[in-house]
């Protein structure tokens, strides 16, 4: 079950004619966290990533096809943490290699789809210090309020990617992670669309294992299933059993 490879390639595309700068995941280096949400105040804050009228975005791509992601490491699309001065557009995007066992839709009606949201609701689960994260599942929005403490004490993307790749990998059906952070990005609208899509699949996830009737003739998902490779092969299996 590959449905999200080709927003993985895609992904890449639009990214291809720049330069990241490229962090290996190194344990060692992961920004501290605290138990639970910290409340970062206006006026003790650095900047806002995504805040205000600044565009921002998530989403997370699952592929059990390792020659997608082979190594865990942080992408930075721009200026790091240290080097921001005011609000700035801001997307954090996720790809995972999980193992081929976890996306096997013969493992029950809805383990693949319970396991992809299983990963993506460990953003919920990191509180990085002086890092105030907010998010918007309906609009995959997210935004993050940096301290000033923060950045006088060394915070970065890279630290910060290598603390979400640890969280990732105490998940053993993950085996490696690529954390992709881009700051200051004129345009987000190509990955806002990206992100669209890939929830979009998960959901029609969810309705075809759970072998809820469908009309293809007049389904919503139609698009999807027409244009997401393997969705509609899915579908078909589902609905022959």
């Amino acid at each position: 079950m590959e449905l999200y490879d080709g927003m993985i390639q895609k992904t890449r595309e639009y990214l291809s004619a720049d330069t990241p700068r490229n962090y290996l995941y190194d344990e060692r280096k992961c920004w501290g966290e605290t138990t639970s949400g910290e409340m970062i105040m206006l006026r003790d804050a650095a900047f806002e990533l995504g805040g205000g009228s600044c565009e921002s975005v998530n989403y997370t791509c699952v592929t059990s096809n390792q020659e997608l992601v082979k190594e865990n490491g942080i992408f930075l699309y721009g200026p790091e943490l240290r080097e921001l001065r005011e609000d700035t557009s801001f997307a954090r995007i996720v790809f995972l290699n999980v193992k081929e066992d976890a996306l096997d839709e013969a493992a029950g009606d809805d383990a693949a789809y319970r396991f992809i949201r299983e990963l993506e609701y460990v953003r919920y689960h990191i509180f990085p210090k002086g890092y105030m994260v907010r998010t918007s599942a309906k609009n995959s929005r997210e935004q993050a309020r940096v301290s000033r403490d923060a950045i006088k004490a060394g915070i970065s993307f890279e630290r910060l990617g290598d603390s979400y790749i640890r969280k990732y990998l105490e998940n053993p059906k993950v085996r490696k992670v690529q954390v992709i952070f881009l700051v200051g990005k004129e345009k987000l609208q190509p990955f806002v669309e990206e992100a669209v899509k890939a929830d979009t699949v998960t959901e029609a996830l969810n309705h075809i294992l759970k072998g809820m009737p469908m009309n293809c003739g007049s389904c919503d998902l139609q698009v999807i299933c027409n244009e997401v490779e393997g969705m509609r092969a899915l579908h078909q299996g589902n609905r022959n059993r």
